[in-house]
């Protein structure tokens, strides 16, 4: 663009490829997150093996779901494909995730026992226990520290590895509270 403003020639239109290459490679460029965690944990969005987005814990057309499908190419407004694939009992959700990844997503202590064991992911709106034994837990102590989460999986050596990008970023800004992360 400013190449464009620059220059009064006619050889300035030759920005304009490249302004149109630019913009057309941003769908391409983009890393949506795989896992996005409302800032109290009570609502959770998993990207399903196929690329769509499930949701648990919120209803449809609230502000959480709709925070959570703003940035999605072609987003699911309907609560049968927001919940499709989303397996619940009263205590938790479970939720398949990229890599064959299962995600809980706990409402009550008495999910733990079992999702800690089972789940590669537990997310709560509750303090886990110290002894779960899932290789992420993002709980109650966690979001009040950070914030909302997304989280992207990287699958490298059959293991995965997790990147977190939080809400509040670990360096105290002036207009924070005063209780900075670890």
């Amino acid at each position: 663009m400013l190449w464009l403003c620059l220059w009064r020639l006619r050889w300035r239109l030759l920005g304009v490829p490249v302004i149109v290459l630019g913009l057309a490679s941003i769908p391409f460029l983009v890393d949506p997150p795989d896992i996005l965690v409302a800032p109290d944990g009570k609502a959770v969005a998993v990207r399903d093996p196929g690329g769509v987005l499930r949701v648990s814990g919120a209803r449809t057309g609230s502000y959480v779901v709709d925070q959570f499908v703003d940035e999605e190419s072609d987003p699911p407004f309907d609560a049968a494909t927001l919940r499709g694939g989303t397996r619940c009992d009263p205590n938790a959700c479970l939720l398949d995730s990229r890599g064959a990844l299962l995600v809980s997503h706990v409402s009550d202590p008495l999910a733990f026992a079992e999702d800690c064991r089972k789940a590669n992911i537990v997310v709560t709106a509750l303090r886990a226990p110290e002894n779960c034994d899932a290789p992420l837990v993002i709980d109650a102590a966690q979001l009040e520290r950070t914030g909302a989460e997304a989280v992207r999986i990287d699958l490298k050596d059959g293991s995965p590895s997790f990147r977190i990008e939080t809400d509040r970023s670990a360096t105290l800004r002036p207009w924070q509270a005063s209780n900075p992360l670890p």
